[in-house]
């Protein structure tokens, strides 16, 4: 008697929240079903409907993970005669970066918010430009969900809008954006006149 045995395969193989996913199994028993919950994910329930599999024993499923997952895991499938498979699909969390106010003046203070990078990583001395100009003059450490915050002033000088780029030390970057708005100004010479005098 050949065995054939089943097999797993997930597209893409690494996936960001929200994004669909392809899976496939071969090899799995003819005319058999993969009951409700029988495929599970990181030991979690995935499938809220059974699945009837083909006369080769395929089958496609197509699913989304959600926001809150992170990490790789292992997705396993076991039919109704109980052949089983496994893959594995890592779940990347894109970077992403805000800023305290998108439009500020000169000399105000901005915080700069980041998540998502590197657990446990560091943002290098250098590693945050605006419009291409060096930040931060010291290296900042990530905490353990990626995030960071940093508060700095645009000095004098700015003037409209930059590119905020962070990179870490394991290459996630992100980036935001912000303009700098010069707030008109209005003078008088002489401050004080008779009245009838020019003033400029």
């Amino acid at each position: 008697t050949i065995i054939v045995p089943s097999t797993l395969k997930v597209s893409p193989t690494s996936v960001t929240p929200g994004s669909g996913v392809t899976l496939a199994g071969s090899g799995f028993t003819p005319y058999a079903t993969i009951q409700v919950v029988a495929i599970t994910v990181g030991g979690v329930s995935l499938n809220t409907q059974a699945i009837s599999l083909d006369t080769n024993g395929s089958f496609t499923h197509i699913f989304r993970f959600t926001t809150g997952w992170k990490g790789a895991y292992d997705i396993i499938v076991t039919d109704s005669s109980g052949k089983r498979a496994s893959a594995t699909v890592t779940v990347i969390v894109p970077a992403t970066l805000s800023v305290s106010s998108t439009s500020v003046a000169p000399g105000s203070a901005v915080t700069l918010a980041g998540s998502g990078f590197t657990p446990y990583g560091t943002i290098s001395v250098g590693a945050i430009t605006v419009g291409g100009v060096i930040l931060n003059k010291q290296a900042i450490s990530l905490n353990v969900d990626g995030g960071f915050t940093y508060v700095f002033n645009f000095t004098p000088g700015w003037k409209g809008t930059y590119d905020i780029v962070v990179t870490d030390s394991v290459g996630k970057r992100a980036s935001t954006t912000v303009t700098v708005t010069v707030p008109a100004t209005l003078s008088v010479n002489p401050t004080s006149v008779p009245i009838g005098s020019p003033v400029t």
